[in-house]
Protein backbone atom coordinates (compact mmCIF):
# COMPACT_ATOMS: atom_id res chain seq x y z
CA UNK A 1 0.00 0.00 0.00
CA UNK A 2 1.57 3.40 -1.07
CA UNK A 3 -0.09 7.34 -0.10
CA UNK A 4 1.54 9.46 -2.77
CA UNK A 5 1.21 12.70 -0.70
CA UNK A 6 1.73 16.35 -2.55
CA UNK A 7 3.45 18.18 0.15
CA UNK A 8 4.39 16.38 3.55
CA UNK A 9 7.29 15.83 5.61
CA UNK A 10 8.60 11.61 5.92
CA UNK A 11 6.32 11.99 8.89
CA UNK A 12 3.04 13.40 7.81
CA UNK A 13 3.14 10.70 4.56
CA UNK A 14 4.30 7.68 7.34
CA UNK A 15 1.02 9.28 9.25
CA UNK A 16 -1.18 8.85 6.59
CA UNK A 17 -0.13 4.99 5.54
CA UNK A 18 -0.68 4.21 9.07
CA UNK A 19 -3.92 5.37 8.49
CA UNK A 20 -4.85 3.57 6.29
CA UNK A 21 -3.06 0.54 6.95
CA UNK A 22 -4.79 0.14 10.36
CA UNK A 23 -8.51 0.05 8.24
CA UNK A 24 -6.84 -2.25 5.49
CA UNK A 25 -5.83 -4.68 8.62
CA UNK A 26 -9.13 -4.11 10.10
CA UNK A 27 -10.71 -5.02 7.29
CA UNK A 28 -8.61 -8.56 6.58
CA UNK A 29 -8.93 -9.82 10.24
CA UNK A 30 -12.74 -9.54 10.14
CA UNK A 31 -12.82 -11.74 6.98
CA UNK A 32 -13.58 -14.92 6.79
CA UNK A 33 -10.93 -17.60 6.39
CA UNK A 34 -8.59 -15.46 8.65
CA UNK A 35 -7.42 -16.58 11.94
CA UNK A 36 -5.45 -14.93 14.78
CA UNK A 37 -1.97 -14.83 13.58
CA UNK A 38 -2.74 -14.68 10.11
CA UNK A 39 -2.09 -11.05 9.21
CA UNK A 40 1.32 -9.97 9.43
CA UNK A 41 3.10 -6.45 8.53
CA UNK A 42 6.19 -5.75 6.44
CA UNK A 43 8.56 -3.27 5.73
CA UNK A 44 7.99 0.15 6.56
CA UNK A 45 9.79 2.40 3.64
CA UNK A 46 9.88 6.33 3.06
CA UNK A 47 11.08 7.48 0.14
CA UNK A 48 12.06 11.22 -0.36
CA UNK A 49 11.15 12.54 -4.18
CA UNK A 50 12.09 15.67 -5.89
CA UNK A 51 10.23 16.25 -8.99
CA UNK A 52 11.03 20.35 -10.34
CA UNK A 53 12.70 21.77 -6.85
CA UNK A 54 9.99 20.30 -5.05
CA UNK A 55 9.90 17.84 -2.54
CA UNK A 56 7.72 15.07 -1.96
CA UNK A 57 7.52 11.90 0.44
CA UNK A 58 6.18 8.52 -0.15
CA UNK A 59 5.36 6.28 2.46
CA UNK A 60 4.94 2.47 1.92
CA UNK A 61 4.14 -0.31 4.46
CA UNK A 62 3.05 -4.49 3.72
CA UNK A 63 0.41 -6.95 4.75
CA UNK A 64 0.64 -10.04 4.66
CA UNK A 65 -2.45 -12.46 5.37
CA UNK A 66 -2.88 -16.02 4.85
CA UNK A 67 -6.23 -17.11 4.06
CA UNK A 68 -7.54 -20.43 4.62
CA UNK A 69 -10.70 -20.24 1.96
CA UNK A 70 -8.62 -19.41 -0.69
CA UNK A 71 -11.60 -19.51 -2.89
CA UNK A 72 -12.46 -16.25 -1.18
CA UNK A 73 -8.76 -14.31 -2.23
CA UNK A 74 -11.03 -12.11 -4.54
CA UNK A 75 -13.04 -10.62 -2.48
CA UNK A 76 -10.61 -10.06 0.35
CA UNK A 77 -8.42 -8.55 -2.59
CA UNK A 78 -11.81 -6.16 -3.25
CA UNK A 79 -12.34 -5.30 0.48
CA UNK A 80 -8.13 -4.47 1.41
CA UNK A 81 -8.63 -1.93 -1.77
CA UNK A 82 -11.84 -0.62 -0.36
CA UNK A 83 -10.24 -0.12 3.19
CA UNK A 84 -7.55 1.59 1.55
CA UNK A 85 -5.04 -0.81 0.34
CA UNK A 86 -3.49 0.91 -3.23
CA UNK A 87 -1.67 -2.29 -4.74
CA UNK A 88 -1.78 -6.03 -3.73
CA UNK A 89 0.42 -8.72 -4.51
CA UNK A 90 -0.53 -12.24 -4.81
CA UNK A 91 -2.16 -14.10 -4.09
CA UNK A 92 -0.12 -17.28 -4.11
CA UNK A 93 -0.96 -20.57 -2.93
CA UNK A 94 0.77 -23.20 -1.04
CA UNK A 95 -0.80 -26.72 0.76
CA UNK A 96 -2.98 -26.18 3.63
CA UNK A 97 -0.68 -27.52 5.68
CA UNK A 98 2.96 -27.88 4.35
CA UNK A 99 4.72 -29.96 6.97
CA UNK A 100 1.62 -33.04 5.98
CA UNK A 101 1.98 -32.54 2.80
CA UNK A 102 5.56 -32.98 2.89
CA UNK A 103 6.02 -36.22 4.93
CA UNK A 104 3.46 -37.51 3.00
CA UNK A 105 5.86 -37.21 0.15
CA UNK A 106 8.92 -37.90 1.97
CA UNK A 107 7.26 -41.55 3.01
CA UNK A 108 6.48 -41.69 -0.73
CA UNK A 109 9.64 -40.71 -1.84
CA UNK A 110 11.41 -43.67 0.59
CA UNK A 111 9.00 -46.28 -0.25
CA UNK A 112 10.07 -45.31 -3.69
CA UNK A 113 13.58 -45.86 -3.31
CA UNK A 114 13.43 -48.45 -1.30
CA UNK A 115 11.56 -50.47 -4.15
CA UNK A 116 13.89 -49.49 -6.76
CA UNK A 117 16.83 -50.63 -4.74
CA UNK A 118 14.93 -54.16 -3.88
CA UNK A 119 14.90 -54.74 -7.41
CA UNK A 120 18.22 -53.40 -8.03
CA UNK A 121 19.85 -56.02 -5.26
CA UNK A 122 17.37 -59.20 -6.69
CA UNK A 123 18.89 -58.12 -10.31
CA UNK A 124 22.38 -58.49 -8.65
CA UNK A 125 21.80 -61.81 -6.91
CA UNK A 126 21.68 -60.37 -3.00
CA UNK A 127 18.88 -59.57 -0.67
CA UNK A 128 17.95 -56.05 0.09
CA UNK A 129 19.18 -55.39 3.52
CA UNK A 130 18.51 -52.62 6.47
CA UNK A 131 18.78 -48.94 5.52
CA UNK A 132 22.26 -47.82 6.26
CA UNK A 133 22.41 -44.10 5.92
CA UNK A 134 19.27 -41.65 5.22
CA UNK A 135 19.43 -37.84 3.68
CA UNK A 136 16.49 -36.15 2.76
CA UNK A 137 15.77 -32.78 1.38
CA UNK A 138 12.54 -30.87 0.55
CA UNK A 139 10.91 -28.01 -1.58
CA UNK A 140 7.28 -26.87 -1.50
CA UNK A 141 6.00 -24.82 -4.84
CA UNK A 142 2.71 -23.58 -6.13
CA UNK A 143 2.37 -24.88 -9.26
CA UNK A 144 1.47 -22.00 -10.78
CA UNK A 145 1.47 -18.96 -8.84
CA UNK A 146 -1.25 -16.26 -9.47
CA UNK A 147 -0.03 -12.86 -11.48
CA UNK A 148 0.40 -10.01 -9.18
CA UNK A 149 -3.22 -8.15 -9.13
CA UNK A 150 -2.63 -3.96 -9.04
CA UNK A 151 -4.87 -1.50 -9.00
CA UNK A 152 -5.78 1.86 -8.60
CA UNK A 153 -8.07 2.93 -5.34
CA UNK A 154 -11.14 2.86 -5.85
CA UNK A 155 -11.38 -0.17 -7.72
CA UNK A 156 -13.78 -1.52 -5.07
CA UNK A 157 -17.02 -0.80 -7.08
CA UNK A 158 -15.64 -3.70 -9.80
CA UNK A 159 -16.29 -7.02 -8.81
CA UNK A 160 -14.25 -9.08 -7.12
CA UNK A 161 -11.72 -10.63 -9.17
CA UNK A 162 -11.93 -14.32 -9.52
CA UNK A 163 -9.18 -16.84 -7.93
CA UNK A 164 -8.49 -20.06 -8.26
CA UNK A 165 -6.57 -22.46 -6.33
CA UNK A 166 -3.80 -24.60 -8.75
CA UNK A 167 -1.82 -27.26 -7.88
CA UNK A 168 1.08 -27.22 -5.72
CA UNK A 169 4.16 -29.27 -6.35
CA UNK A 170 5.50 -31.02 -3.30
CA UNK A 171 9.07 -32.44 -3.58
CA UNK A 172 11.15 -34.94 -1.64
CA UNK A 173 14.81 -35.90 -2.50
CA UNK A 174 15.18 -38.83 -0.28
CA UNK A 175 19.36 -40.33 -0.47
CA UNK A 176 19.33 -43.73 1.19
CA UNK A 177 22.24 -46.37 1.70
CA UNK A 178 21.06 -49.94 2.01
CA UNK A 179 23.01 -52.65 3.10
CA UNK A 180 23.11 -55.48 0.88
CA UNK A 181 22.81 -59.27 1.92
Amino acid sequence: MTSRPRSMSGAAALRVVSVRLRAVIAAVQGFAGVGPGDVTTGAVSIDKIVRKEKTLYRASQGVTVILHRPENAGQMITAAVAAGATGTNGPNFFPGNPEAAYNSTLIAAFDQAKGKASALATRAGAILGPALTIQEGAEVLPEAPERAARGPRGAAAEPSPPTKPGASTVTATVRVVFALQ
